[in-house]
């Protein structure tokens, strides 16, 4: 059986499968897991992970149990406010390692449960998700509608029988 392949950063970031591979042969992940690219320039970058298996170049990063009420926004957001760190002050000289030491280090402010301050904190990222998402939506209609646009505009024997661009009237 065949599973999508995230590799690298373009599978992470916009859930784009260009390589499949066996299912047993890596770290499942789901649409439910945080994932990170350990490896490579963009290492650091942080993000969902899609249903398939994990790239070489990508980690699954782990809740402990008793951090599961925390929703996962509120850690990818917190990870993604150091994207810069790791990524400036990774490891190798050839390939960029994210520093296993400085990641580490990071500590996430995790107030308690009912703290009142952390809920509203939670609420305005499931917003800002829920924005993002809509945005990202409406970007692929409008890069759709372009490409229809230029495949009429430029397309001989298209329904436009008007005059053709650049023509002089």
């Amino acid at each position: 059986m065949k599973a999508p392949g995230l590799h690298q950063h373009q599978g992470l970031r916009a859930g784009h499968y260009e390589q499949y591979v066996v299912s047993g042969d890596g770290v499942p992940v789901s649409d439910n897991d945080l994932v990170i690219v350990w490896d490579g320039a963009r290492c650091g970058l942080v993000g969902q992970g899609r249903n398939g298996i994990l790239g070489s170049a990508l980690k699954k990063l782990s809740l402990k149990q008793e951090f599961f009420h925390v929703p996962l926004s509120y850690v990818r957001y917190f990870l993604q406010s150091h994207y810069q760190q790791l990524n400036t002050y990774s490891r190798g000289s050839v390939i960029q390692h994210v520093d296993p030491a400085l990641f580490r280090k990071l500590e996430i402010p995790i107030p308690a449960k009912n703290d009142e301050r952390f809920q509203r904190i939670c609420t305005l990222l499931q917003a800002i998700d829920e924005i993002e998402q809509h945005t990202a939506r409406q970007l692929h209609l409008v890069r759709d509608l372009k490409q229809s646009f230029l495949h009429e505009a430029f397309t001989p024997g298209s329904r436009n029988d008007g005059p053709s661009l650049g023509a002089h009237p």
